[in-house]
């Protein structure tokens, strides 16, 4: 085989075997993408089914609140159960939204919420200052 023709094949194969490992590597992050993008979905269903559970709280309190403005008897203890509910609720929500920033490698900003990335000096959203903290496991 003429040594220019072998050269050429060389090349060749070298450039099959790195395409090859360029595929492996797509395949691989495209799958921990997907894992991570499947993650973050659920964490936003939760959310959005805790923030349901608040509306609905929010409307019985409003219904206790009413009936006592129209001097109806009402039990404070329920009211005070479905107050510490809506708290209980939004440490679930705070809990969800800093696993999603984690998953997504940004953070929460700890004025208004909005997620941000980590290289981020300012909250896009309401301008606050953003520390060095990051989310657990992320490194700076």
């Amino acid at each position: 085989m003429d040594e220019k023709v072998r050269e050429l094949m060389d090349k060749v194969r070298e450039t099959a075997i790195s395409m090859g490992e360029a595929a492996e590597y797509t395949f691989r992050n495209a799958g921990k993408r997907a894992e991570e993008m499947l993650g973050i979905t659920k964490l936003n269903m939760e959310i959005f089914d805790l923030n349901t559970e608040i509306n609905i709280l929010l409307k019985e309190i409003g219904q206790i609140v009413y009936d006592t403005h129209t001097g109806k008897e009402t039990d404070s203890q329920l009211l005070d159960k479905k107050l510490a509910g809506i708290d209980e609720k939004r440490v679930q929500i705070k809990t969800c939204r800093e696993q999603i920033a984690a998953l997504k490698k940004s953070r929460n900003c700890p004025v208004c919420g909005e997620a941000c990335e980590k290289d981020d000096k300012f909250c896009r959203r309401c301008g606050q200052v953003l520390g060095e903290e990051y989310p657990a496991g992320d490194e700076k």
